[in-house]
């Protein structure tokens, strides 16, 4: 059974949700404005967080598929009828439990990654771990024994395997492209697929010293894996990177890539008083979350319990068979003080449970105080704030003297004013 992308979906009393679902309500009120056209609303991502001032163009230039090469269906390394017009696979950083496209039955060998890899931790044959034989230039040249125990080759340069021999569902654990040198955090992904699918030139398209500060605070190791069988194009991929850290992404006022990790408000770039303050709302805001399941480090092919070959060990059996391992951590006074407060799962592309923890913390940390949303319309005739910024609203007729985040900025031409989408 392949992992599935998570969906929206209530189990007893816990909200289980996607990561772009979690502050949608934050921008409920907004989403329907002229400047947030259709598809653009995608929670933790390309919209609420990018600026409101980036075109359609803009947006749309990242709206392409991440596998870049198929199959030609003729045969050898190039598949046979069954893989004409399919997708050769992309592997991006740390993942487990991957299937492989087997593209020579005849030979047994199997593609893990449409260029160059980083290692091959480990290969299974239903569960049962096989031995590792050598490295070779060439995966069609020799055949690896057929064991016991059985035998593989890599052949890392080009992203192939050949096994000695085969009895059921092949998985795989391994780090990824390596095509210019192996990367496996979230910024550091996100910035080599804009350079190779999309083309954005590094770095005069990207906002540098977002990408700078991605490394410092979310250093923790991600995965991704995108097969032959389905499409994954770059926005719904860069989702997943940047929810798996509870970060940001768009394109800034002046079109260059940014991102960020979303955090309480900081030192304020600026402050606002009721001279500058044209127009001030609070919107609707989640309750605050009382326990949350952390889900990380992803099995990208779970085997079924009949899948499992019965020499593998009860721990290993029980690994094998979860699509997630889970990170719990639970705060009962928050449901004392807010009666309303929920229970979330949420899910990322983290590689390691040590690492899941501390994001884990973070975001629980985020997410047990009530956070109040805002949109406010300032007089700002340089137009000089930017998202991931943060601003004071003091103003004496609202009673206001509060740091916000920045979420969203829009300007409209002509006007020296800009409309502020904030997070307290």
């Amino acid at each position: 059974m392949a992992i599935s992308i998570p969906n929206y979906r209530r189990n007893g009393s816990t909200l289980i949700v996607p990561w772009k679902f979690v502050w949608a309500p934050l921008m409920r009120r907004c989403r329907s404005s002229e400047h947030y056209s259709r598809g653009r609303w995608r929670g933790f991502s390309s919209t609420a967080w990018s600026s409101l001032s980036s075109s359609r163009e803009a947006l749309h230039l990242v709206d392409k598929p991440i596998q870049t090469n198929t199959y030609a269906g003729t045969g050898g390394l190039e598949g046979g009828e069954n893989l004409e017009g399919k997708f050769k696979p992309v592997t991006l950083g740390e993942v487990y439990q991957v299937e492989p496209v087997l593209v020579d039955p005849a030979n047994l060998i199997y593609q893990l990654h449409d260029g160059s890899m980083s290692e091959v931790v480990a290969v299974r044959d239903n569960g049962d771990a096989l031995s590792f034989n050598a490295d070779v230039a060439d995966i069609t040249a020799a055949a690896p024994g057929i064991g016991p125990p059985v035998q593989y080759n890599t052949s890392l340069a080009n992203g192939y395997i050949r096994l000695g021999a085969q009895t059921g569902v092949i998985t795989v654990d391994l780090k990824g492209d390596n095509n210019s040198g192996y990367i496996d955090t979230v910024g550091a992904i996100i910035r080599r697929l804009l350079a190779n699918v999309v083309g954005l030139t590094d770095p005069d398209d990207l906002h540098v010293p977002a990408f700078t500060e991605m490394e410092i605070r979310a250093p923790e190791t991600v995965g991704f894996f995108a097969g032959a069988e389905r499409e994954f194009r770059l926005p719904e991929v860069i989702d997943l990177l940047i929810n798996s850290v509870f970060g940001f992404w768009g394109m800034r006022p002046d079109g260059r890539f940014t991102l960020g990790i979303i955090r309480p408000p900081g030192t304020p770039a600026a402050t606002y008083t009721d001279n500058e303050l044209i127009e001030f709302d609070f919107l609707e805001a989640p309750p605050p979350t009382k326990k949350l399941n952390f889900r990380h480090r992803p099995n990208w092919r779970v085997l079924s319990p009949t899948e499992i070959a019965g020499v593998v060990s009860d721990a290993n059996r029980e690994l094998f068979g979860k699509d997630y391992l889970d990170s719990e951590k639970s705060d009962a006074s928050v449901g004392t003080t807010h009666p309303g407060a929920q229970e979330l799962i949420l899910t990322s592309l983290l590689a390691s449970t040590v690492e899941a923890v501390t994001v884990r913390d973070r975001v629980f940390d985020l997410l047990k105080e009530y956070r109040a949303p805002a949109r406010a319309q300032v007089r700002d005739a340089a137009f000089a704030r930017r998202i991931g910024e943060s601003v004071k609203i003091t103003s004496s007729r609202l009673g206001l003297d509060t740091s916000f985040l920045i979420t969203g900025v829009r300007s409209t031409s002509g006007e020296p004013s800009v409309s502020l989408t904030l997070w307290g």
